[in-house]
């Protein structure tokens, strides 16, 4: 029997309420408040964020009294916007907000983007980051237990980049060749700038450095390094272990040239997928580096999920019979 779209349309709805209730019920347990980001703002509030994305993306809208406004085209950039100016060193917060960022396209026009985002502002360790890891991992593995999570530290890439004296936006083109993983567009990138010998060894070799964390290791210590990505590989050893420790390594995948469509991380980033879907269903890590364009260097860390996606898969599920979704027990308890 097929289904008239109006009632596909209806259930869909129904179970993308019902599975932003289960993500908010896991993130309240966990401890963490709701924060409401706005919809839109002055647009020199999201001018840091410019340099990462473009100005292209961001939708524009000019206010009654001429103003010129953005809709949000980040929640993590609107809330640390709104907190920085008030921020205190003592002070300690897990928040979550569900809300939408807005992304113009050339050929879709305006994206929404439905997000439900963690945010831990305050501590900066080991501990704070793994614990943030794993409240993602435990989401991804509720809904479905088959997915992959690609974890790095952009520690590595950025050490690599403090050794390299070019431009600030030809270092932009080099990231971007990166994230695209582009082989032949990075082998032209070494054969044309005045790279040190130890810098061009590294760039050669940058993609080969995926998949088990202790070979990537070993092979990065094969090559020239600086303090910043000495520190990158400790920490991915120490991940590893980690998720060796919560039963979570065989979903996990390292890659120390992944960087981030936003790219504004200075330490642990991952992205989660789900097999059968085009893009990742969840992606975050550490981006202190980022708050200080606001102000303050506030230490946080977090994660947002694409909430359409995650209905996605949990109607899946409830078409397949599955039993239903509840609360996760805390593997970090």
């Amino acid at each position: 029997m097929k289904y008239n779209p109006i009632y596909e349309e209806v259930e869909f709805l129904g179970q993308k309420y019902k599975t932003k209730r289960i993500i908010e019920d896991i993130l309240i347990k966990e401890g963490y408040e709701y924060f409401e980001p706005s919809n839109f703002d002055d647009i020199d509030r999201f001018l840091p964020l410019t340099n990462n994305i473009g100005q292209a993306p961001i939708v524009k809208v000019i206010a009654g009294d001429s103003r010129i406004l953005a809709l949000n085209p980040d929640n993590t950039t609107s809330l640390i916007s709104w907190i920085a100016p008030l921020w205190q060193d003592d002070v300690k917060l897990k928040l979550f907000y569900s809300s939408t960022a807005f992304r113009s396209d050339k050929e879709a026009g305006i994206i929404e983007i439905k997000q439900i985002g963690v945010e831990r502002l305050g501590e900066k360790d080991f501990q704070t980051d793994a614990e943030v890891l794993l409240l993602a991992l435990d989401i991804l593995n509720q809904f479905r237990s088959d997915f992959i999570m690609e974890i790095s530290d952009s520690k590595y890439v950025n050490g690599l980049l403090e050794e390299i004296d070019l431009p600030l936006s030809v270092k932009r083109r080099l990231k971007g060749i990166i994230y695209r993983k582009d082989k032949k567009g990075l082998s032209d990138f070494i054969k044309t700038s005045a790279l040190s010998e130890p810098v061009s060894k590294c760039l050669l070799n940058i993609f080969d450095l995926q998949g088990d964390a202790k070979d990537i290791v070993s092979k990065a210590k094969r090559l020239p390094l600086n303090q910043t990505m000495a520190e990158s590989l400790q920490e991915l050893d120490m991940l590893q272990n980690l998720l060796n420790t919560y039963g979570y390594l065989g979903r996990v995948s390292f890659d120390l040239s992944m960087i981030t469509e936003l790219d504004y991380y200075n330490g642990l980033t991952f992205k989660g997928y789900y097999p059968g879907y085009f893009k990742e269903a969840l992606s975050g890590g550490r981006y202190d580096s980022f708050t200080e364009k606001y102000g303050k260097k506030i230490p946080a860390v977090g994660f947002s999920l694409d909430l359409d996606q995650m209905t996605k898969v949990s109607l899946d599920r409830s078409q397949k019979g599955c039993e239903p979704i509840g609360l996760p027990e805390n593997s970090r308890s």
